[in-house]
């Protein structure tokens, strides 16, 4: 027998489920959360996957991402059903597959930082957010897997500043990757998303519209640096102890031993075994002999400039 579900069937499902989940009474000490944060392809899902397949951190995974709204449900069920670890490196533009790999959670993120895109948000909306909401929503998650809990997701470094004001011993992770490369790899995220390089992908920072000259390079450059500047001004506003940075570079060069400085200071424990062999499976992203990669290092030029 075949059965036949609505197309709306997971929202249904999460409006349902917002009695049940706020009925919950989860004990316990809560535990720190660990943000990875950087540009769109600098490296923000392979650290994420490095870290829920090699360490005991808790994550929300693609099992619990179909539970958006109502997240304790979604964090229980996936501690009941996904207990063994899984690496596989891979994924489609920062989107993995295996139910037990990490998921950005952007449903999640989106309903409680009021955002219904990837804009970098006002005044207006930043003060509009329930943030003792939501700290005590991510205390009830991590008490729920009574370790640290890693979320990796580009709605969050527009709020670095507000969320660690509500949770101060959260970690950042900022990663970050040579301009050139970062910004070449979203014209192909580009493509993937909308098979033309013209058309804008993922985070908008505020002030891009300065770089809209229909010059898609520049813009993606622009984009890149934007970015990182914000996050690097939102970092100087938090305890130095409670940030720490890391580049794609060294992370694939030395896959071990910066993994493992990484997942010790994030107070995970890591698995050596798991760990080396992940390493097995990162692979540097080349451009070689590329003319585009030829073009976003002209603009990264240009930029400097302007």
């Amino acid at each position: 027998m075949v059965i036949k579900m609505k197309s709306n069937f997971l929202e249904v499902m999460n409006k349902q489920l917002i009695g049940l989940d706020n009925q919950l009474e989860i004990s316990g000490d809560a535990k720190h959360n660990i943000f990875i944060i950087g540009a769109p392809r600098s490296g923000t899902t392979l650290l994420s996957q490095l870290f829920s397949g090699c360490t005991n951190a808790g994550y929300p995974n693609n099992l619990m991402s179909s539970f958006w709204n109502a997240p304790i449900t979604g964090a229980l069920l996936s501690t009941r059903w996904t207990e063994d670890k899984i690496f596989t490196g891979n994924s489609n533009f920062g989107q993995t597959s295996d139910y037990r790999e990490p998921h950005e959670f952007g449903a999640f993120w989106r309903s409680n930082l009021l955002m219904d895109g990837m804009e970098q948000p006002d005044d207006i909306l930043t003060e509009s957010i329930k943030w003792n909401h939501l700290a005590n929503t991510l205390k009830d998650i991590s008490r729920v897997f009574s370790v640290p809990v890693v979320y990796k997701a580009f709605h969050l470094a527009w709020f670095i500043r507000e969320i660690s004001k509500a949770l101060p011993d959260s970690k950042w992770i900022w990663i970050t990757r040579n301009t050139v490369d970062n910004a070449r790899s979203l014209l192909d995220l580009r493509r993937h998303m909308h098979n033309d390089i013209n058309k804008w992908a993922s985070s908008k920072p505020i002030g891009i519209e300065k770089y809209f000259v229909k010059n898609p390079y520049l813009e993606v450059v622009a984009q890149v640096e934007l970015i990182n500047q914000w996050i690097d001004s939102q970092l100087k506003t938090v305890n130095k102890d409670n940030w720490l940075s890391l580049s794609l570079e060294s992370l694939v060069a030395n896959p071990i031993d910066t993994f493992e400085k990484v997942s010790t200071w994030s107070g995970v424990k890591a698995v050596d075994e798991n760990i080396k062999l992940a390493a097995k499976n990162i692979q540097p992203e080349k451009f070689e002999n590329d003319l585009e990669y030829q073009k976003v290092k002209g603009a990264y030029e240009s930029f400097l400039k302007i």
